[in-house]
């Protein structure tokens, strides 16, 4: 059958069996088929699997990965190709003909011509068996007594011999091992056997499961170290659902939850009201878990990210409402923050970046209201009115000079201005 052969340095080979339904994993994380040892090696670096028509490697990502001295992303295997990934050799083999080829780096091993084969030994001819003669004759053998009726000696009527007498029943004792089934050193030795072969299996489908579930944890923890959030809480939130008594279920609900939060901020336009929405349900589905003093520095880093992240935004959008989700993060990073000196410069940076969003809305809501003010005084005529809450905004805030709605509300009062002189 399909195999790939894989070496290590100067240790030996192993032999990893392919089969067209399961692919065979290689990364550094333990749960692959092939593990690559070494530093900066991904969790999973490629997967061999059958495509259909034979099998391919297919690469995710660094280190590189050459087949035959070529680094590929993807490619047809055929057999005797060599796949070299860090310290790792590995060659295919399909199955189809004998392996003459030795890995590389070993050097075949050729048959010692020397060896002589000695012929076999001949075994001794059976000799002969002589049956000696039997000397006695059957005149020499004891005569049998007479069954028949004899009329010298006639039974009397209800006479019956003492000779020979039935035993009870209960005096009776069968063949070894009736006596007592569960006794029987076969019943025994049988029952001992099948209890050892029914622990044997139940450690090795434990085994197996322990395996399955270190996989599909590791895989969910991928998707979320490369920042695809959306996919990591839909394998934490399955795992979690799926296998509630599971060792890792607990640190997969917390990963579902850090993926939810992480999806709602990432991107062009963040959701900082959605995220601190699942932050909120989080704090409230934990709070009476026993470990819930160590999801606290998480819950932290989580609402600094929202104050933070919102109260920028609401400086660039002049949003009075994103300015209010950051004053509620801000209190729960006050909350669940236990280093007071972090603490400290978490408030001040935070704080600062309040300000800015402050004194942005209240520029917006300056412009918004000094606009509608000069309409309403250029519809009366007053335009000297006009020109002068013009100059008041910009004594404010100077920066607004440049808002193209305030400058066609100026010229059209200089307009009105110059006909009443004119």
């Amino acid at each position: 059958m399909p195999e790939l052969l894989v070496k290590e340095g100067n240790g030996p080979s192993r032999v990893v069996p392919l089969t067209k339904t399961q692919p065979v994993m290689i990364g550094s994380l333990e749960f692959n088929e092939i593990v690559v040892p070494g530093d900066n090696i991904p969790a999973v670096v490629c997967r061999v699997s059958w495509s259909g028509s034979g099998f391919e490697i297919t690469v995710a990502g660094a280190p590189s990965v050459s087949v035959n001295g070529r680094n590929v992303s993807r490619a047809e295997l055929s057999t005797g190709d060599v796949i070299a990934i860090g310290s790792l050799v590995i060659r295919y083999e399909d199955g189809a003909a004998p392996n003459n080829q030795a890995m590389p780096g070993k050097a075949s091993e050729k048959p010692n011509a020397s060896v002589s084969k000695s012929p076999p030994s001949k075994s001794p001819a059976p000799q002969p068996v002589i049956i000696e003669e039997l000397s006695a004759s059957f005149s020499d053998l004891p005569s049998l007594p007479n069954r028949g009726p004899s009329s010298e000696t006639k039974p009397e009527r209800g006479w019956r011999s003492n000779a020979v007498r039935p035993a009870p029943l209960g005096s009776l004792k069968g063949r070894p091992g009736e006596e007592d089934l569960l006794r029987s050193p076969f019943v025994l030795g049988m029952s001992i056997t099948v209890g050892i072969l029914l622990i044997a299996g139940i450690v090795t489908l434990f085994l197996i499961q322990q395996r399955s579930l270190e996989r599909e944890f590791g895989l969910a923890e991928v998707e979320f170290k490369e920042g695809r959030f959306a996919q990591a809480y839909e394998r934490f939130h399955r795992f979690a659902t799926d296998h509630p008594g599971a060792k890792r279920t607990s640190e997969a609900r917390r990963f579902a939850w850090r993926s939810s939060i992480e999806r709602e901020l990432v991107g062009a336009s963040p959701a900082h009201a959605r995220a601190f929405e699942q932050l909120q349900k989080w704090i409230l589905d934990d709070r009476d878990s026993p470990d819930f003093k160590e999801i606290r520095p998480d819950l932290q880093r989580a609402a600094e990210r929202i104050a933070t992240g919102s109260a920028i935004e609401a400086a660039a959008r002049a949003d009075a409402p994103l300015l209010g989700i950051s004053d509620e993060a801000t209190r729960l990073v006050e909350r669940y923050t236990e280093d007071r000196t972090e603490l400290t410069a978490s408030i001040s940076r935070i704080e600062q970046l309040r300000q800015n969003a402050t004194r942005s809305i209240a520029k917006q809501q300056a412009l918004e209201a000094t606009l509608a003010s000069m309409k309403a005084l250029l519809g009366r005529g007053d335009s000297l009115g006009a020109l002068a809450a013009h100059r008041q905004l910009l004594g404010r805030f100077p920066d607004l000079a440049k808002s193209v709605d305030l400058g066609k509300l100026v010229e059209e009062a200089l307009v009105v201005e110059k006909d009443r002189v004119a």
